[in-house]
């Protein structure tokens, strides 16, 4: 499991070089992935998702940030 962790962060490092690019893909997988495991799998408690999600949108705004600043 550990190895698949790593080869699916070295494609994602690989295809998004730039820093702001990867915390914006980091953000948003962790959204979909939260709100995934929330409608389908089972509920999730507000004191659980309610942060993990505004972590997952400040990783978006982040990255935002730092792509217009490199540019």
């Amino acid at each position: 499991e550990l190895i698949g962790k790593q080869v699916v962060f070295c494609i994602i490092k690989e295809k998004f070089m730039n820093k702001g690019d990867l915390l914006r893909c980091l953000g948003i997988l962790t959204y979909v992935v939260l709100t995934i495991i929330d409608r389908f799998c089972f509920n999730i408690a507000d004191y659980i998702y309610i942060p993990i999600t505004l972590i997952g949108i400040a990783l978006i705004i982040i990255g935002f940030i730092l792509n217009k600043k490199s540019k």
